[in-house]
């Protein structure tokens, strides 16, 4: 079967969509001996998506370009499908080109855009916004089979659009190899001399409303009161939640140089920030699965996160939860963290022995069992 890939997705390096796209793909090609895979890129991409220059004897790779990304996916996208002979189409991230009339596969992240759109409706975010909630109802619609990183998002799927269950197939994350592996002495001490001595809580994600990183702020106002402690977020702003919220915030709440703003970091740096951290703290109003917990459990690092959505079905015991809306019992949970160096070990060696049960290897066998059932 010759199976195509929108490779594109994989330039998303500061969200979850994107790193789980580069992740899925790289895994795909490598154990996948019996398809062939075809990888769709804009001339874009040479500059910026660790897909481009993968390699694999059952791999090409094509560009597709167009003035607009809608037409794109629309147009141009299901000709070149037509014209490579492509059994089947996969979207790893929420968008089925509506003009293909092949076997479908789409990844559905989550559909918080509809279920917490007021997060997502915001400034310099209404583009992306307006586009998810059009397509996601089409896709989940045109889709053979849709692929949840949780039975979260799948129950979420079935009551909020009465999908038939059997179109819905649970294929969970795997765990970055990458985190399971120590960093040398050498990438410690270079993250140490950037970063300055001192304990920090840390943050990965995109910064935007519905994952609470004004929520994470105030609460860390609170634990910060004697100083010496900082909070250091990575992750890309989306839209003006940087310059609209989150910089008036810290200038409020008086953190000042107390609070680190990273943007994006390479994996080496995260790798060592997970290490070093005291806790990450992940917050949000909801997630569909929470790729920051697998990584911070493969790295030994303690997790506060939120009780809400697919969270504890990732974390299960390797966390200690809190009340997303309640910037106290936020703020409670990080000062304990802080203050039990027995909890942060016990935390740690549950993370370790939790981030071995999500392999790769298991996903792929899931997923090429969906294309042969497509």
């Amino acid at each position: 079967m010759r199976i195509g890939i929108d490779g594109s997705v994989a330039a998303l390096t500061g969200s979850g969509t994107g790193r789980y796209a580069s992740l899925l793909v790289r895994h795909l090609v490598s154990l996948d001996h019996d398809n062939d895979y075809v990888l769709y890129f804009r001339s874009r991409d040479r500059r910026q998506n660790p897909l481009w220059g993968v390699q694999g004897s059952r791999l090409r790779s094509r560009v597709t370009d167009a003035p607009l990304t809608l037409l794109r996916l629309h147009l141009n996208l299901p000709v070149r499908l037509r014209a490579d002979d492509v059994d089947l189409y996969h979207s790893l991230g929420f968008f089925l080109p509506w003009l293909w009339r092949g076997k479908t596969v789409v990844t559905i992240h989550d559909i918080h855009p509809v279920l917490l759109s007021d997060h997502w409706w915001a400034p310099g975010n209404r583009t992306s916004y307006l586009a998810l909630r059009a397509h996601i109802p089409l896709a989940l619609a045109q889709a053979d089979f849709i692929l949840t990183p949780s039975a979260y998002v799948k129950e979420t799927i079935r009551e909020r659009f009465r999908v038939e269950e059997q179109r819905i197939v649970v294929t969970p994350h795997g765990v970055d190899p990458f985190f399971l592996a120590a960093p040398t002495d050498d990438e410690l001490e270079a993250a140490d001399r950037r970063w300055g001595p001192g304990p920090f809580f840390l943050y990965v994600g995109a910064l935007a409303s519905h994952k609470n990183v004004g929520g994470l702020l105030t609460a860390f106002a609170k634990v910060q009161r004697t100083g010496g402690l900082r909070l250091v977020l990575v992750g890309t702003p989306v839209g003006g939640y940087r310059e609209d919220v989150l910089l008036p915030l810290i200038r409020d709440l008086g953190l000042g140089e107390a609070v680190v703003l990273a943007g994006y970091v390479d994996d080496a740096l995260l790798r060592c920030l997970y290490r070093r951290a005291v806790a990450l703290v992940l917050p949000s109003f909801g997630e569909g699965f929470g790729l920051p917990l697998l990584e911070a459990m493969a790295s030994g690092t303690p997790i506060i996160t939120s009780a809400v959505s697919a969270l504890p079905e990732v974390a299960g015991d390797a966390a200690v939860y809190v009340n997303p809306r309640e910037a106290e019992d936020i703020a409670a949970v990080m000062e304990r963290v802080l203050a039990d160096g027995t909890l942060r070990r016990e935390l740690a060696a549950r993370g370790a022995r939790r981030a071995a049960a999500f392999t790769w290897d298991r996903t792929v066998s899931q997923i090429l069992q969906v294309y042969r059932s497509a």
